[in-house]
Order: structure tokens, then C-alpha cells, then sequence
């Protein structure tokens, strides 16, 4: 697993979110994890089962399914499982 600061987007480009997280890799079916805070707008596209864009430091531009998600380590935080598409 590689660790990655990035940036969390919805296909429109409307929702920015800093994270922090590890992948697996940038291939359809990598799988990781990644905390982020807690923001209305991605916790209602994890729910309607909507892509993101994952944009890691190292210059990849991931297209990824949120899997789960679950409460973060810190307050207002979450953390997210999610496979590349």
C-alpha cells in the first residue's frame, strides 16, 4: 500500500475534499482507505453510489467507488474503503 495525500472530487467537480490515505494501486480493482471530514455532500454521493475523481500527491487521477465508510480516528472525520474504477 502506498500512502498519498489528495484531493477528493465529485464528477462535476462541485465537492473538494482534502484526504489522507494509502491505495494499493491505480488499477481498476486496487483497492484503500482514506480519512476524510465529515461533508454533507460526499456522504450523499457515497449514498446514492455515485464515482468520485481521487487526485493523489504523486499525480494520479483515480476514478474510485466509496465501498464504506466509517467513523474517522478524530472528531468530524470518517474513513473510507473505496476500489479504483
Amino acid at each position: 500500500m502506498s500512502k498519498f495525500q489528495g484531493v477528493l472530487t465529485d464528477e462535476v467537480g462541485e465537492v473538494s475534499v482534502d484526504v489522507n490515505g494509502e491505495v494499493g494501486g491505480a488499477g481498476a480493482g486496487s483497492t484503500g482507505t482514506f480519512e476524510f471530514p465529515d461533508v454533507a455532500a460526499v456522504m450523499e454521493g457515497v449514498m446514492n453510489g455515485q464515482p468520485f475523481k481521487l487526485s493523489t500527491g504523486g499525480g494520479e487521477q483515480l476514478t474510485i467507488k466509496i465501498d464504506n465508510v466509517t467513523p474517522g480516528a478524530g472528531p468530524g472525520t470518517s474513513k473510507a474503503e473505496f476500489t479504483v474504477v
